[in-house]
């Protein structure tokens, strides 16, 4: 029998009750996957806890210390620290020291997540109560002129909602699997006062499922409140919005294009960092109902079964070629036959004839993407096969374009709803 410092009685019992409640926190697809990334990831969904873990140990069945850290109460101390091997030691269960204390509500919340029961009265309110503060302060903007920021928004809010976020995107797989009926959006680039106007259109997430296929952050002046408002709907309702990763939400593009700037002047360069710790975790892909494929921005020569998009493990970067950078980054072109490099300087162009073969190769009937301006909101390719989605109006204030969202039905029969570049 051990003794922890708290005075928790370590029996036997106690740590088989432990190791149950251990495995139900980490998803079963890092129970199979690196023993760093696993521990890791016990220790993201822990730390979101009253208090923090002082130590936690990952064990070999022949009682080897895998990966062991120690880490103090300060709520300073809040990152991942390496782990290191330690002297061997006679026992064959995943060890959590000083363990924190769960709320009832936090410990549904987990279980929810992890059996994908967190649908509309999937849980109780008052669990997720201050998901509905931050969402209430996002929303207080609607009706006030365009770019007026959420000044109240507190660092501590923001650093939850990427831990929360965090943990549901390592929970879900690399390659989602979603239902119709879903409303599909496209680029919103950090314009909050028209991601509002596209959810007075299409109807709040509180009972209608959402896909964004990705660029949250970067170009306009509200990247925050964008990302903030997506994220707070991702944890209140983890299985009805579905957030796709773009190839802005990659440190080396947004370090460039805005977001960093913007999390640097508002807050600080922390954050940025916590934002990039989180988009390192998003899945890339989705298929809707079997049949429609969608991802941020295009096919890829490497692409031939879908267990490779499955399989990429995460927390990751964008890597500057192959499936993971051609899924963000390729282009369909109208002019091409096959694969051609693309102008980009990243990734290919791809022709009509490639996404035939795939549909086919793969029995599907339609593939969305984002990433590239296109005039009406959406526009069609590969004779109706393709259709390429943009939700940012008025891009950047130089496009007099519309914003647009594919909305499929139950029968998935597709339909758009558009939003002017102007309102009037």
């Amino acid at each position: 029998m051990r003794q922890s410092s708290h005075g928790v009685r370590l029996t036997k019992r106690y740590l088989v009750n432990l190791r149950r409640h251990v495995d139900m926190l980490v998803a079963p697809s890092f129970m199979d996957g690196m023993r760093q990334q696993r521990i890791g990831t016990l220790w993201n969904m822990l730390k979101m806890s009253a208090e923090l873990v002082l130590c936690v140990r990952e064990l070999s069945p022949r009682g080897r210390v895998i990966t062991s850290a120690r880490v103090g109460c300060s709520r300073r101390n809040r990152g991942w620290p390496h782990g290191r091997r330690r002297r061997s030691i006679s026992s064959t269960v995943v060890c959590v020291i000083h363990v924190p204390i769960y709320s009832d509500g936090m410990e549904r919340w987990f279980r929810c997540v992890r059996s994908g029961l967190h649908e509309a009265g999937g849980i109780m309110d008052e669990d997720i109560k201050w998901v509905d503060t931050v969402i209430t302060k996002l929303l207080r903007v609607q009706d006030k002129p365009a770019q007026t920021e959420v000044t109240d928004l507190d660092i501590d809010e923001i650093n939850a909602l990427c831990r929360c976020c965090r943990s549901i995107f390592l929970c879900q797989p690399m390659l989602l699997e979603l239902n119709a009926p879903i409303i599909i959006c496209g680029d919103t680039h950090g314009q909050y006062a028209d991601l509002l106007r596209l959810f007075e259109i299409g109807g709040f997430p509180d009972d209608k499922n959402y896909l964004f296929l990705g660029d949250y952050v970067d170009r306009a002046m509200q990247s925050i409140e964008t990302i903030c408002l997506l994220f707070a709907y991702k944890v209140k309702y983890p299985t009805r919005m579905s957030l796709l990763r773009g190839n802005h939400e990659c440190a080396s593009i947004n370090r460039i294009y805005g977001f960093y700037d913007e999390c640097k002047r508002r807050y600080n360069v922390k954050l940025w960092r916590t934002f990039a710790d989180c988009f390192n975790c998003m899945p890339v892909a989705a298929i809707v109902a079997d049949k429609i494929f969608c991802m941020h921005g295009g096919l890829s020569p490497d692409l031939y079964k879908m267990d490779q998009i499955k399989n990429i493990r995460r927390p990751t970067d964008i890597p500057d070629e192959g499936l993971l950078c051609d899924l963000l980054w390729a282009d369909p072109d109208a002019e091409s036959h096959g694969w051609t490099e693309s102008d980009r300087g990243v990734s290919y162009i791809f022709g009509a004839d490639v996404v035939e073969q795939f549909l086919e190769t793969h029995d599907l009937d339609l593939v969305c993407r984002a990433h590239q301006v296109v005039s009406d909101g959406y526009e069609f390719f590969a004779g109706r096969k393709l259709v390429t989605i943009f939700s940012a109006p008025n891009y950047c204030n130089e496009f007099d374009n519309a914003g647009g969202m594919l909305v499929v039905d139950d029968k998935l029969t597709c339909s758009f709803k558009v939003l002017c570049s102007q309102e009037g």
